[in-house]
């Protein structure tokens, strides 16, 4: 029979001994997850602070670019079908998005193009890849330049 742990206090992580009758030692790991309750609010609150930008810069990359349905941004799925067609990209690459290192080269393909729509050079898309880079490539390419191409054409 084990006889409470004496060295364990609360919010301590690893190996805690354990103390048996007869003086033998025994080790027991104890571990806390970081997001238990009242901590999973933060990654929450992170991840709809991240899908409220794309969402923003998907929305207005699709008004600068002049594609329509713009408001398809917002919704789960039809955010990867605006980015194609932002991108002048076939809709139905769509399907390669579930797929693991495929979905990374045409994530590439399709930021690439939307760079070039954008009249900013291609490399942009290729830094899609970098991973912290890649949450500033989206608000670069939305929130850069002129508003349209036409407008800078214009003014050229």
């Amino acid at each position: 029979m084990l006889a409470p742990c004496s060295l364990h206090r609360l919010g301590e992580h690893g190996w805690n001994k354990v103390y048996r009758k007869g003086g033998n030692t025994m080790y027991r790991f104890h571990h806390y997850p970081i997001c238990g309750p009242g901590g999973t609010a933060v990654p929450i609150i992170l991840g709809l602070a991240f899908y409220v930008y794309l969402a923003i810069c998907l929305q207005v990359l699709a008004k600068k670019t002049g594609t329509e349905h713009a408001w398809m941004a917002w919704v789960p799925v039809l955010n990867l079908y605006l980015l194609c067609k932002i991108a002048g990209k076939p809709g139905w690459w769509v399907v390669f998005t579930p797929i693991p290192f495929v979905n990374i080269f045409f994530g590439i393909l399709v930021f690439m193009a939307i760079a070039q729509t954008r009249g900013k050079p291609y490399w942009w898309g290729i830094l899609i890849a970098i991973p912290l880079v890649r949450l500033l490539v989206p608000g670069y390419l939305a929130f850069s330049g002129p508003e349209r191409l036409a407008e800078a054409a214009a003014a050229g």
